[in-house]
């Protein structure tokens, strides 16, 4: 369901009182792809989404929607909505005002408003100090559901959401984006969560981007390789990604196809020859050096 690229974030850095928070970061989104930003508390993820939606302006590096200037052309950012984690509520008395406010800056369907109001139980005359966290949430997703937009952008997407409020706004996601019309880039520090919602998803740790992986072709496996006599297995044909000797015993590391890996391995007749898809918390953690695999939270599956 990938379209043609319309987010591009090249090479940005982003420093906050003399300390640099985004490093030289690149990632693209095309249409009709919901893109996830994974990685460890302080990696810098909700500033780079920041740098984007212009809340923050980078030193160095491009951000461009559609061929459009985001950091020098604050109006080309009517085409883009951010979902900020520490969205300020305050400014507002009631979820009207809430909607009037940012009608005034984008295309809002009323109906498709109202629509989403009903399905969380939430009335416009609602005043946004009577509700909870998860509503407040409800309320703002009701607003940005219902924008003409080109890219919505969401911090801790399921941040104090209940499994069905989860359920709802997935399929509401994925009708916005089955036109290719619209992308989605959202942010989260649990790979389950990412696992669970996206197409495709970038690692950052230590302020820049260190990995990415297709999350709808998944052609990373392990695989080990046994012989009666210790040597080094000829495996030119195939990319390896990591290798290692233990004895007689490699373990390796591989991108590919799996029958095409199945047959380079019977080439070589091992004694013993395994080969198991890798997982994308391993292989961010091959790819980190580290043990960070994502928060694993007790919150339900998200389907």
């Amino acid at each position: 369901r990938k379209g043609k690229i319309m987010l591009i974030v090249d090479k940005i850095t982003k420093s906050i009182q003399a300390k640099e928070i985004v490093k030289d970061c690149s990632l693209s989104v095309q249409a009709g792809q919901i893109c996830g930003l994974a990685g460890p508390n302080g990696a810098g993820k909700t500033t780079l989404l920041n740098c984007i939606a212009g809340v923050l302006t980078p030193e160095a590096g491009r951000i461009e929607l559609d061929g459009k200037d985001l950091i020098h052309e604050p109006l080309n950012r009517k085409a883009l909505f951010l979902i900020s984690e520490d969205f300020d509520e305050g400014q507002f008395f009631t979820i009207r005002q809430m909607k009037e406010f940012y009608s005034m800056f984008y295309q809002l369907d009323e109906e498709t408003f109202a629509q989403h109001l009903r399905h969380f139980q939430l009335e416009e005359k609602l005043r946004i100090s009577s509700l909870s966290k998860g509503q407040k949430r409800q309320a703002l997703f009701s607003i940005a559901l219902s924008l003409d937009l080109r890219l919505l952008m969401i911090d801790e997407v399921f941040d104090g959401l209940d499994w069905n409020v989860r359920r709802y706004l997935m399929r509401c996601l994925t009708d916005k984006i089955s036109d290719e019309s619209m992308g989605v880039l959202l942010v989260s520090h649990s790979l389950k969560e990412i696992k669970g919602i996206c197409d495709h998803c970038f690692l950052m740790k230590d302020q820049t981007i260190v990995a990415q992986q297709d999350l709808l072709e998944n052609h990373l496996f392990r695989v080990q390789l046994v012989f009666l006599q210790e040597r080094k297995p000829d495996l030119k044909t195939l990319e390896i990604v990591q290798m290692e000797q233990i004895g007689k015993c490699w373990n390796a590391v591989v991108r590919g196809e799996e029958q095409a890996i199945r047959s380079a391995i019977a080439g070589l007749s091992p004694a013993l020859a395994d080969v198991q898809p890798l997982s994308l918390e391993d292989y961010f953690s091959l790819m980190t050096d580290s043990t960070w695999k994502g928060d694993e939270e007790n919150d339900g599956e998200v389907f």
